[in-house]
């Protein structure tokens, strides 16, 4: 049998007790039931926990159940499409291949566009479930965001060592970032290291809403994004792929042009 914990919510009602076994369990944000209930925790009341079956498991365990569920909802509304939602993913088929084969065969690809013309859904729903298909790629994907260096170490030391602790990673996550902001070591030196400890691999680093590092401007030179591009364009070299992804075309290219005026500033 396979079980979730779940915590008694502090409302009004009854908690889960003797009786309840094999009642639906209701997800509020779900707006569906999540499980059916099995047991309560006995042992340690004060847990205010119990067991369930997840509905997905019932699902596939019972045929008259699944024919009556109710599939995923393949609408994102504002969301991109992620790589999971792959299947649901269509009508850019053309923009996907040619995403593809300009990958398969430059160092170094920007998609670029307005905001909200579907970049991020074609790489993550079209480009990356693609390459994945071929089983030779290691695809390494992160977003900027206001700590740039941290987000993608977070992404590299996995690769690098395996077998950490939780605690060993975040301290090495830290060592790393601050290593490539001051360039003591070069973004090509750790992906070459990496395809040096995978070489059945190929490597793909998909940087999304890759303009955050113009949009960003800390106070601590030390933090600076955008001003550290070089290590990221140096890393392009030696057959290793890059992709960067813009949100907003027009915000992105004022700013580029503005910093390059400055000397990079």
């Amino acid at each position: 049998m396979v079980g979730y914990i779940i915590e008694d919510v502090k409302q009004a009602g009854y908690r889960l007790e003797e009786g309840f076994s094999g009642a639906p369990v209701w997800d509020e944000t779900l707006q569906g039931v999540a499980g059916m209930a099995v047991a309560a925790e006995k042992q340690r009341p004060e847990a205010k926990a119990a067991f369930i079956i997840p509905a997905n498991v019932l699902i596939e365990a019972w045929d008259v159940l699944k024919a009556e569920a109710i599939s995923a909802c393949p609408y994102r509304g504002l969301f991109a499409f992620r790589e999971e939602d792959a299947r649901f993913f269509f009508g850019r088929e053309k923009f996907t291949q040619k995403l593809v084969a300009v990958v398969e065969s430059q160092p170094l690809v920007a998609v670029i566009g307005a905001s909200g013309s579907g970049k991020s859904s074609a790489v993550f729903a079209g480009l990356i479930p693609q390459l994945r298909g071929e089983q030779e790629w290691a695809i390494l994907t992160f977003r900027p965001g206001n700590r740039p260096f941290d987000s993608l170490a977070a992404k590299l030391i996995p690769w690098l060592e395996t077998g950490m602790s939780e605690t060993d990673r975040l301290v090495e996550v830290k060592k790393l970032a601050r290593k490539l902001q001051t360039r003591e070591v070069w973004l090509s030196e750790v992906l070459q290291r990496i395809l040096e400890k995978h070489p059945q691999h190929r490597l793909l680093l998909v940087a999304d809403q890759f303009e955050e590092l113009y949009t960003y401007d800390p106070p601590n030179p030390l933090s600076k994004g955008a001003s550290e591009v070089p290590p990221l364009r140096r890393g392009a070299r030696g057959g290793i792929r890059l992709r960067h992804a813009t949100a907003n075309v027009k915000y992105f290219w004022s700013n580029c042009w503005r910093r390059c005026a400055n000397g990079g500033r």
